[in-house]
């Protein structure tokens, strides 16, 4: 299992090989059944906006998760006139109408399978959480929460803002490889600040907060990808092992992406 690499759809599941076998063979892991949530989602959004994978450090263990997304909301309500000036003047001043925030939620559940993969049934469902059971202990946490649900960059009027965080934006869930800790890209519904957050999903409490520059960071979208492989070391051999492993690594790939062209091909013709 040392020269095993996998590639990962995070919508259908993971394609194992041992490039290092003398004669490598793809193997086909699908990842647990999609949340309720996401049905409608299945195949139709962008995958890393609810789901993430990784290899704990220890590398016996493969851990996944999934998060259902009710995003936020704005509705904006105004005055019921008295009478028909206050009407006419509603209409031509429309600042006087409010707008209200309405909290969005999230579920998210972690699943493991222990290393060598063996079996689809391996899949552990290890812990669900949801978005009103997180606990948020530390000052400094709750000011940079505030900070970011404020439309103003005055620290004064952001402590004042209502604290819910129901009310900002969170997706595209990062796991971590030491713990049961998953980072979220999180955005206020009211401004272009952005954040990550880091949440402890089996102790339910946040753990961690910080502000991104909002200069260098403009849209919510994912702009990291954790890694921690060993396929450089692999690279170092000499000799014709480092081309023969580079030659079957880009082999599989190309036979990957043949795979899923196929299936796109076949599905559009039965559609």
């Amino acid at each position: 299992m040392k020269g095993t690499i996998g590639w990962v759809d995070l919508w259908r599941g993971i394609l194992f090989c041992d490039v290092l076998e003398e004669n490598p063979k793809l193997r086909d892991m699908p990842l647990p059944l999609p949340g309720k949530g996401n049905w409608t989602h299945f195949l139709n959004f962008s995958e890393g906006c609810y789901r993430d994978i990784t290899v704990n450090r220890c590398k016996d263990s493969i851990k996944y998760v999934e998060m259902e997304i009710v995003r936020p909301g704005n509705v904006t309500t105004a005055p019921e006139p008295r009478s028909f000036l206050e009407w006419l003047r509603s209409r031509e001043c429309p600042s006087q109408s409010t707008c209200t925030i309405i909290p969005g939620h999230w579920k998210a559940t972690t699943w493991s399978m222990p290393i060598p993969v063996a079996s689809w049934d391996d899949w552990h469902r290890d812990c669900t959480t949801e978005l009103h059971e997180i606990e948020v202990y530390s000052p400094r946490h709750h000011q940079l929460l505030h900070e970011l649900m404020s439309s103003s960059d005055d620290n004064e009027k952001a402590t004042e803002a209502t604290f819910s965080l129901g009310c900002l934006q969170m997706a595209y869930p990062t796991l971590s490889i030491d713990d049961n800790v998953v980072y979220l890209l999180t955005k206020a519904t009211s401004s272009t600040k952005m954040g990550v957050i880091a949440i402890d999903l089996k102790q339910k409490k946040l753990q961690g907060v910080a502000k991104l520059d909002s200069k260098t960071n403009t849209s919510f979208i994912h702009r990291y990808l954790a890694c921690d492989c060993e396929i450089p070391k692999h690279l170092k051999t000499k000799g014709t092992c480092a081309l023969l492993l580079l030659a079957v690594m880009s082999a599989l790939v190309v036979i990957y992406l043949l795979v899923i062209h196929i299936k796109i091909c076949l599905r559009s013709r039965i559609g």
